[in-house]
């Protein structure tokens, strides 16, 4: 499969140019272990440059069904500019999706309700470099993953852990977990965040 946004198209309220291509391995029937390679030539989003290799696999429907996102040499390449920052952020990564309801197969996906009632969770790491040129790597863990509700605009739980490598290791958590006297059903946009030993501040997501 190809979409070419051709020289430069409005998609999302994004400006899009380039191509991703999509090579799937066989039939999308639901096999365990069909894979669908992603790739981009001259991708931009609004003049910052995508490159890379994604590869979904379906894991199967052993209790509850999942796929396997990897992300191999993946970078965005922004704009010369006079800050000094790196002009690269490169990754590669590996996450898990597990869906918990209102998956429904693989077929019938052109229905325009077919996601309205998907609930998933998301794992998996991160490790690359910043534009600040140092080493990070993001963490979420099997224990703590997000939580996402499509009935909901925001994770409704889950934490993130962020590690950043420069002179010093400097850790960062992201918590989105229920506040206390709420539950993971709850629907809010509050966050907690904690950098190394500094007092954690909990803020609304914008």
């Amino acid at each position: 499969m190809i979409i070419d946004f051709g020289d430069g198209c409005q998609f999302r309220e994004k400006e899009r140019k380039g191509i991703v291509r999509a090579n799937f391995s066989q039939t999308w029937d639901g096999t365990v272990g069909m894979s669908v390679v992603i790739t981009m030539e001259n991708y931009f989003v609004d003049n910052v440059k995508h490159q890379g290799t994604m590869t979904l696999t379906y894991n199967g429907d052993e209790g509850n069904p999942s796929f396997t996102m990897v992300a191999t040499d993946n970078k965005l390449i922004y704009p010369a500019d006079t800050s000094g920052n790196n002009p690269e952020v490169s990754w590669s990564s590996a996450k898990t999706f597990t869906w918990l309801n209102g998956f429904d197969g693989f077929t019938g996906i052109e229905s325009d309700n077919v996601f309205n009632d998907d609930i998933f969770t998301i794992s998996g790491t991160t490790n690359g470099v910043n534009r600040n040129s140092n080493d990070f790597s993001v963490i979420i863990a099997d224990d703590n993953p997000l939580y996402y509700d499509i009935s909901c605009e925001y994770i409704k739980s889950g934490i993130i852990t962020i590690t950043e490598t420069s002179d010093t290791v400097s850790v960062t958590t992201i918590d989105f977990s229920p506040s206390e006297g709420e539950t993971t059903g709850d629907c809010d946009n509050l966050v907690t965040i904690t950098t190394d030993n500094l007092p954690s501040i909990t803020t609304n997501l914008e």
